[in-house]
């Protein structure tokens, strides 16, 4: 697991994650406090589709949002979710931080798809 210190919106010091134990399924936690989790799973399907990311709001939960990317890069899927992430509502949670911090994580990771 890749762990990062991160200055959440509120200006708590949080530790944001990227879980890759699983070789199809990446976890990336930005908040992980239960009143502002954000996480995203990016699940690898062989079946042409590639990736397809979740958004998670609440831990251990079912997905909020299943956004619209479906590709085999993995930097495509992270910029589009962080597009997707600064354009749509998170139930009160600020997006455009969450796009920030997501692409700044996770742009020197190795990551092997399928």
């Amino acid at each position: 697991m890749d762990r990062f210190s991160v200055t959440a919106p509120d200006g708590a010091v949080v530790e944001a994650t990227v879980e890759r134990s699983e070789p199809r399924f990446i976890t990336v936690t930005l908040d992980p406090r239960h009143y502002r989790h954000i996480a995203l799973g990016l699940d690898w399907h062989s079946d042409d589709q590639g990736y397809v990311t979740k958004l998670y709001t609440e831990p251990e939960s079912e997905p909020r949002a299943m956004l619209p990317y479906r590709g085999a890069d993995f930097r495509e899927a992270i910029e589009a979710s962080a597009y997707w992430l600064a354009a749509n509502d998170l139930a009160g949670r600020d997006g455009e931080w969450a796009a920030r911090t997501l692409v700044e994580i996770t742009k020197g990771l190795p990551v092997n798809e399928g």
